[in-house]
């Protein structure tokens, strides 16, 4: 009887582990785009570049009326790491608020938050 028992927990166990376990394929020949996110596709030298000089280079450049040459990564990058870029485009309360004129879109706004949140790397 302790081996007929025996027998059938063997076998019941083999049921269960054959049957319980499965085998996930995963497809790596196609990258999965939908997991890059709209951040990840800024860059400075096409996005933030552009932004730049639609609303920034018209004053802030060499012997501009503005502080700061913002033709060149270093100054914009300066301006970035001590919190001035930021403060003068995203803070309504700052006492300068840029551009002056305002008018950025929603999608500018997006992709400037996404390269300061990321550092500003010049990608």
């Amino acid at each position: 009887m302790t081996n007929k028992l025996f027998g059938a927990s063997l076998i019941g166990c083999a049921f269960l582990i054959f049957f319980s376990c499965t085998k996930e394929v995963i497809d790596i020949s196609t990258p999965d785009t939908s997991a890059i996110s709209f951040c990840d596709t800024v860059t400075y030298g096409t996005h933030i570049t552009d932004f730049l000089n639609t609303h920034c280079t018209t004053c802030h450049v060499a012997g501009g009326i503005g502080p700061g040459d913002f033709t060149n990564y270093s100054e914009i990058k300066s301006e970035l790491d001590q919190g001035d870029l930021e403060e003068k485009v995203f803070d309504p309360n700052t006492c300068s608020p840029m551009p002056p004129c305002g008018g950025l879109t929603t999608e500018e706004k997006d992709r400037l938050q996404c390269w300061i949140d990321a550092g500003g790397p010049n990608n």
